[in-house]
């Protein structure tokens, strides 16, 4: 992590120096600087929501880390709104509010110093499930029940410790990109994707994936009122199972690893009000 942590330091003051030598050139290039700014900020809240198309553009491991863009845009958009003020006090100012800004957009690495939950040992069931032994943890558990199908062998604390997940906050889906990238290495067969694709394409593929499910936070269908009424799913609350195929006796039924209970069969109804478009496969 230090190497990394180096590197995106290195990039952020280049980038730094690189805005306040154009800055000093003129109200177009400032204008422009501003301009790339913003477009760098919504860039970087666009892909912390499309984690499909940032692992497209930086395919490693540690994509995570890199993720964040605001930095970056903070180190654009500082020169210039420093050299826009015209007295000494606007100046204090602003470098007070920049400077209070850069702090900001530095939040999402607090993950990286955040306690990581307790973790107790694996559990597999009799259908190769892996169950959690809390509740941060759907997503190691996830892990583990997904490479048992291909063979590999882990345990629920090394995926997530690979994974970077944390107590009271559980583990990002470019943490789990990282886990599975680096747990499957050392096979050349294997190319970890994070896909955004519907019920039906995810059924069609019929092939084992990690994939986030959830109610919406205001259930509108009868379905989703059921799944909340009958089968105590949260509202709003997000969870990680493993998708492991259409039912062999029921093709109108996908079998799940729920790592809380074991194996699922869901009905497609099920499948439809829950599964949240995201699904990641290490094919």
């Amino acid at each position: 992590m230090i190497i990394h942590a180096v590197i995106y330091t290195l990039v952020v003051l280049s980038i730094f120096a690189g805005s306040v030598y154009i800055s000093k050139k003129g109200k177009p290039y400032s204008l422009l600087l501003l301009c790339l700014s913003l477009i760098l900020g919504l860039s970087g809240y666009f892909l912390s929501i499309r984690p499909d198309l940032f692992t497209k553009i930086l395919p490693f491991s540690w994509a995570i880390f890199y993720s964040n863009l605001y930095p970056f845009a903070a180190a654009l958009f500082i020169p210039v709104a420093i050299r826009r003020a015209k007295t000494r006090f606007q100046k204090a100012r602003i470098i007070i509010l920049c400077a209070a800004l850069f702090v900001i957009t530095l939040i999402p690495f607090r993950d990286y110093l955040s306690k990581p939950p307790k973790i107790y040992d694996s559990k597999m069931d009799e259908n190769g499930v892996c169950l959690q032994t809390s509740s941060d943890t759907c997503s190691a558990a996830s892990i583990v029940t997904l490479l048992g199908m291909y063979g590999i062998k882990t345990t629920e604390a090394e995926a997530s410790l690979l994974a970077l997940t944390k107590e009271g906050r559980g583990t990002d889906r470019l943490g789990i990109y990282r886990a599975l990238k680096i747990l499957t290495s050392h096979d050349k067969k294997f190319h970890v994707r994070i896909e955004k694709l519907t019920a039906d394409e995810l059924i069609r593929k019929n092939k084992p994936a990690i994939i986030t499910v959830g109610l919406v936070e205001n259930p509108s269908t009868p379905q989703e009122k059921e799944m909340a009424a009958r089968f105590n799913w949260q509202p709003g609350a997000v969870h990680d199972v493993v998708f492991m195929g259409k039912d062999e006796k029921d093709p109108s039924r996908a079998r799940i690893g729920e790592p809380q209970f074991g194996l699922e069969r869901w009905p497609r109804t099920a499948l439809d009000s829950l599964f949240k478009n995201i699904a990641i496969f290490p094919e």
